[in-house]
């Protein structure tokens, strides 16, 4: 996935920046205008974002869940893991299913070069990402301190007993 992330993100944000009306790649971006493809490239730089903070705070609970209790969790890991990512990876479609339905164009900025744009408001998109990423980075913050301390009380024990 996160291959993917790159490269979407190299074929809209970098690549195209330094892409002039009249360069050699120029009509790679203006065939790309109004259609479908430019509609999934601009889905996906924000379907991403919500799919990687919900890798990470998964990992994180996965990692907690663990430690606190491996002969419990880890087999509902084993056996369930693959629907919670599958939820994951579809469900940020809720929110950015929208865009497929909207108008995204490779349009022009101020220096001549290209810029992915769409009509819908950022603030669409954006509201619902951030406040998305915000219990995530929470979320995954409480179970990494959390999966600190176990571990550190783990090793305290473990070298009361040794010593």
């Amino acid at each position: 996935m996160n291959l993917l992330t790159t490269c979407v993100t190299f074929v809209t944000l970098k690549l195209s920046s330094v892409t002039c009306q009249d360069c050699l790649l120029s009509p790679l971006y203006i065939s790309l205008n109004d259609n479908i493809i430019a509609n999934f490239l601009y889905c996906m730089m924000y379907h991403m974002s919500y799919v990687q903070y919900a890798i990470t705070t998964i990992i994180s609970i996965n990692r907690l869940t663990i430690l606190w209790d491996h002969l419990r969790f880890e087999p509902w890991w084993r056996n369930y893991s693959f629907l919670l990512i599958f939820v994951v990876y579809f469900s940020p479609f809720i929110s950015t299913g929208k865009l497929f339905f909207s108008d995204c164009t490779f349009g022009n900025r101020s220096d001549g070069t290209f810029v992915l744009s769409c009509d819908l408001p950022t603030s669409i998109l954006f509201t619902p990402l951030i406040a998305f990423q915000i219990v995530c980075t929470c979320c995954a913050f409480a179970c990494n301190i959390t999966s600190l301390v176990l571990l550190l009380r783990a090793s305290k024990e473990l070298k009361s007993k040794m010593g």
